[in-house]
């Protein structure tokens, strides 16, 4: 019986993990979603601009927008461009 309960609890919560990921979708998703690395960060001086590579870690989402991106790296960097 016990073994019974606790199969059943279980079964109740991976029902609701699984409905919980199927019932987000890509118009919920907000900037919180995606974490943003930078490396090989230089300054270019004579372009008057910062230079570096992203590491962009998404696990919930197929894809990232560009737009969420842009916003998301001129919030870190303080840029208004």
């Amino acid at each position: 019986i016990l073994a019974q309960a606790a199969s059943r609890e279980a079964r109740s919560a991976f029902r609701k993990r699984r409905s919980s990921i199927a019932s987000r979708s890509s118009s919920q998703a907000d900037m919180s979603d995606f974490t943003i690395r930078t490396r090989k960060f230089k300054q270019n001086p004579l372009l008057g601009r910062k230079q570096f590579v992203l590491d962009i870690i998404h696990p919930g989402m197929a894809n990232v927008s560009k737009k969420d991106l842009a916003t998301k790296l001129a919030s870190m960097y303080k840029v208004h461009d």
